[in-house]
């Protein structure tokens, strides 16, 4: 067949038209490439960038349940040197007060480029110096031969006065890193929507970026599993204690307000206890820390499943535990405790090493009083657990 000029003519714009088309399209797609390769880096830069915030968080976190522990610490030092008279109780002391120092500038080195918690920092730093000043006051007493100016000062409350501002500041101090991360964390999310929206649209332009935006869609999932599952740690991390599983200081003591509420509003009695581990500094002295780690997670045990259902048992810091008991009267709450000492002490507990070691308990109970508040019922506890120890130490004390 003759192909005439015009067919030849309509032939050349035909290809023409399709060279220029396939390569318009080649164009295009090759920039719907770059659009979801450009969403995928940046999605992947945004979930780096979430990641480190929680880490950073978490740091945060973790520095100031450090600086708490030291606190504890100091005290721990400061209540064995006053029972005692022994110099070497004050090694606790001595421990958690070169600590504290240290981790309080930790803390304003991680968050030096946040004005808030710069504040919060200034005002940590004059609490916490108050804080060992009171410590040095009643050892320096006790050092004196003044034993009973020394208690004197211990029973004023000071010292759980102060403690009780390091960890409201401490707390403050998490509250804003949490509120920090609560912002990037939604700006994060709605970045990665975006990205999955502006992923799936051009996606859909053409079948060929179809499995790119799918693999986007299952990153960005993947992504979101895990800011899940580091909130949930750092959830864990604010709420359990680490060495046993029990309740940390912080849980607890958001228990014991809610309790302290519903007991007020119902009139139902609640008592708190408060129970420390006797002459723990031994256990650690012939067994090392990782064996009084191990005595501290069997009391655990022992403890939840001593104690009822409906009761609470939180760990306060070092060896010192606290039980919240809802619809319970003094009576009831001693019974209780009379059962976990008897539970403590009535069996030996085994060591990975397979040493045996054989522990008591002193507690201090506390019914909640129409003047207390949750700061005053915890330090009445504590008030009690002291003369236990002063008692002879394996006992229940009721507070006045």
């Amino acid at each position: 067949m003759v192909q005439t000029p015009f067919a030849a003519n309509a032939d050349r714009k035909g290809r023409n038209s399709r060279v220029i088309f396939g390569f318009g399209a080649l164009v295009v797609l090759a920039m719907l490439f770059a659009g979801i390769v450009g969403n995928t880096l940046g999605a992947a830069g945004q979930r780096r960038q979430s990641e480190a915030w929680q880490v950073h968080t978490l740091k945060v976190l973790v520095t100031t349940e450090s600086l708490m522990g030291a606190a504890n610490m100091a005290i721990r030092g400061e209540r064995g040197y006053l029972i005692t008279g022994e110099d070497r109780f004050l090694n606790p002391f001595r421990a958690g007060r070169r600590d504290g120092p240290r981790l309080l500038a930790q803390l304003a080195e991680q968050t030096r480029d946040n004005p808030v918690q710069q504040r919060h920092i200034a005002d940590l730093r004059v609490r916490l110096a108050r804080y060992y000043a009171v410590l040095e006051r009643a050892i320096a007493l006790r050092r004196a031969g003044q034993e009973q100016a020394a208690t004197a000062l211990v029973r004023s409350g000071a010292g759980m006065r102060e403690i009780d501002g390091l960890l409201a500041m401490l707390s403050a101090v998490e509250v804003e890193e949490q509120r920090l991360l609560a912002v990037r964390t939604a700006a994060s999310d709605r970045v990665n929507r975006q990205t999955d929206w502006n992923n799936y649209a051009l996606a859909g332009v053409g079948v060929i970026f179809f499995l790119i935006a799918g693999m986007a869609a299952y990153s960005t999932m993947r992504a979101q599993n895990r800011t899940r599952r580091m909130a949930e740690q750092l959830r864990l991390s604010a709420t359990t204690d680490e060495l046993t599983g029990l309740a940390n200081r912080r849980a607890f003591l958001h228990a014991l307000e809610i309790a302290l509420a519903t007991a007020r509003r119902t009139g139902r009695p609640l008592s708190v206890a408060v129970a420390d581990v006797d002459f723990f500094k031994r256990v650690n002295d012939q067994f090392g820390h990782g064996g009084g780690d191990e005595v501290l997670q069997a009391l655990s045990r022992i403890a939840e499943q001593t104690m009822r259902a409906g009761d609470l048992v939180g760990r306060l810091g070092g060896e010192e535990f606290a039980i919240l008991m809802p619809d319970t009267d003094e009576i009831a709450a001693r019974i209780a405790c009379e059962r976990l000492r008897g539970a403590i002490s009535g069996r030996k507990i085994r060591l990975k090493s397979g040493e045996e070691i054989a522990i008591t308990l002193s507690t201090g109970v506390a019914l909640l009083a129409p003047s207390d508040d949750r700061d005053k019922l915890v330090r009445r506890a504590d008030a009690a657990l002291y003369q236990a120890k002063e008692g002879g130490r394996d006992q229940v004390r009721l507070a006045a």
